[in-house]
C-alpha cells in the first residue's frame, strides 16, 4: 500500500512538472525585454502552441522577429508595437501562427524595396490575424504579404496611407475578411494601376460586414475568386484625371454572390465580374459614362444595319475579352419577330473584325412606317448589362 501511494504521488508530481515546463515556455515581453531575448526564446525554448505575450501599453521593436515556431503572438492590453527599421516587422517561416490583440505600427520607408508588417513566403502557411490593428506610416510599406495563405482577417483595422503601399497581397488565399476595416491612401496612380487587396492567384473566401476604402485605381483584385461578399462597403476615391482603368472590384474569373453591399467610386466601373457572379440588393455607383457592372465576357455589338435592295445587311463584331459563344440575331418589328439567324462564335479580338449577315424581311414590313430592331440575344443569366451594345434600331 505504501509503495502504491508513493507511486501515485510521484506520478502526480511528474504530471504537474510536465505542465509547468510547458507553461514556462510562454514568454512575456515587457519594456525591458530586448530583441535578442525574444530571438533566444524563439530558437531555444519556444514550442509549437506557445505564446509570445506583449504586456505593456507600448513596445519599441528594434529588429525583425523571425517566427520559426507555430506560436500565438498576442497581447491582453492591445500593446502598441512600434518599428522603425527598414525591414519587415515579422517574417513568418512556419505554418500555424496566430496574431491576436495587437497594434502594429511600421514607421520606416521602403527605399530599395517594399517592406511588410507581416510577411511569409514559400509553401502554404496557416496564419490568422484577429483583433489586431496594423498601420504603415512610411513610403512603400505594405501590411500583409503572405505568398500562399490559409487564414482569416477578423475584427481588424488595417491603415496603409502612402504610395506604393498595399493592404493584403497573396499569390493564393483561402480565407476571408470579416468585421474589419481597411483604409488605403494613394497608390501607383501615375505609373500604373494599383491594388489595395491583390490576390494574384486563386482566392476562395468572403468579405463579410467589412469596410474597404482607397484612393487607388483598383480596390480589390483576384485573378480567380469564389465566395461571397455581403454586408460590406467598398469605396474608391481615385483622382478622376488618372488614365488607368478603375474598378471597385476586378474579378475576371469569378463565381459567387455579392449582396447587400454599397460599392461606389469616382470613375468607370464599380464591378468587373464574370456572368457566374450574382449581384443583388446592392447600391452601386460609377461615373455617368460607364455602366456599374462590367461583365467580363464576350460581347457582340451591332455596328450597322444597311438596306441592300429588298434585303438588309447587319454588321456586328466582338469587343469582348474572349471569344464569343454562339448566339442568335433577332430582327423584330414592334413585338413581332420577323427573323432569327444563328450566329457562330467570333474570336475575342477587341473591336474587330466585323462580320455581316444578309437577310430578307417580308415585303409588307419593309415599309418605313414600321420600326424595326436588330437584337443580339445571348440568353444570359444576368440581364443588367448595357443593352445599347446589343440592340440597334433601323434608321430608314
Amino acid at each position: 500500500m505504501f509503495k502504491k501511494t508513493v507511486l501515485v504521488i510521484f506520478l502526480v508530481f511528474l504530471f504537474f512538472a510536465v505542465i509547468s515546463s510547458v507553461a514556462a515556455a510562454d514568454y512575456y515581453v515587457g519594456n525591458s525585454t530586448k530583441h535578442s531575448d525574444i530571438t533566444n526564446w524563439m530558437k531555444n525554448d519556444a514550442k509549437n502552441g506557445d505564446n509570445l505575450v506583449f504586456t505593456g501599453s507600448k513596445y519599441d521593436l528594434t529588429d525583425t522577429i523571425v517566427v520559426s515556431k507555430s506560436i500565438n503572438i498576442k497581447s491582453e492590453n492591445k500593446t502598441q508595437i512600434n518599428f522603425k527599421k527598414e525591414n519587415n516587422m515579422f517574417n513568418v517561416i512556419v505554418s500555424g501562427v496566430n496574431f491576436d490583440g495587437l497594434s502594429l505600427n511600421h514607421n520606416a520607408n521602403g527605399k530599395e524595396s517594399s517592406l511588410m508588417v507581416i510577411y511569409a513566403s514559400g509553401p502554404f502557411k496557416k496564419i490568422n490575424i484577429k483583433n489586431t490593428d496594423i498601420k504603415t506610416n512610411g513610403y512603400s510599406v505594405s501590411a500583409v504579404n503572405i505568398h500562399k495563405w490559409y487564414g482569416n482577417i477578423t475584427n481588424c483595422t488595417i491603415d496603409v496611407g502612402n504610395k506604393f503601399s498595399g493592404a493584403v497581397n497573396s499569390d493564393g488565399w483561402t480565407g476571408s475578411i470579416i468585421n474589419s476595416k481597411i483604409i488605403a491612401g494613394k497608390g501607383l496612380e501615375t505609373q500604373g494601376p494599383s491594388v489595395i487587396i491583390c490576390i494574384r492567384g486563386k482566392w476562395n473566401g468572403d468579405i463579410v460586414n467589412s469596410e474597404i476604402s482607397s484612393n487607388s485605381s483598383c480596390t480589390i483584385y483576384s485573378f480567380s475568386w469564389s465566395g461571397k461578399i455581403t454586408g460590406s462597403k467598398i469605396y474608391s476615391n481615385a483622382d478622376k484625371t488618372q488614365k488607368w482603368w478603375l474598378y471597385g472590384l476586378f474579378l475576371p474569373d469569378s463565381k459567387g454572390t455579392i449582396t447587400n453591399c454599397i460599392i461606389k467610386l469616382n470613375s468607370k466601373y464599380a464591378l468587373g465580374v464574370s456572368d457566374e457572379v450574382k449581384v443583388s440588393n446592392c447600391s452601386l455607383a460609377s461615373d455617368n459614362k460607364h455602366i456599374n457592372i462590367y461583365r467580363l465576357r464576350p460581347d457582340l455589338v451591332i455596328d450597322s444595319v444597311k438596306k441592300s435592295g429588298t434585303a438588309y445587311k447587319v454588321s456586328f463584331s466582338n469587343v469582348g475579352d474572349t471569344g464569343s459563344k454562339p448566339c442568335t440575331l433577332v430582327i423584330k418589328c414592334g413585338n413581332k419577330i420577323l427573323k432569327k439567324v444563328n450566329v457562330k462564335s467570333l474570336e475575342g479580338v477587341m473591336e474587330g473584325p466585323q462580320k455581316t449577315i444578309k437577310l430578307a424581311i417580308p415585303a409588307k414590313y419593309t415599309n418605313k412606317k414600321y420600326t424595326k430592331t436588330a437584337i443580339i440575344d445571348y440568353y444570359n443569366k444576368n440581364k443588367e448589362y448595357n443593352k445599347k451594345n446589343n440592340r440597334y434600331n433601323f434608321k430608314f
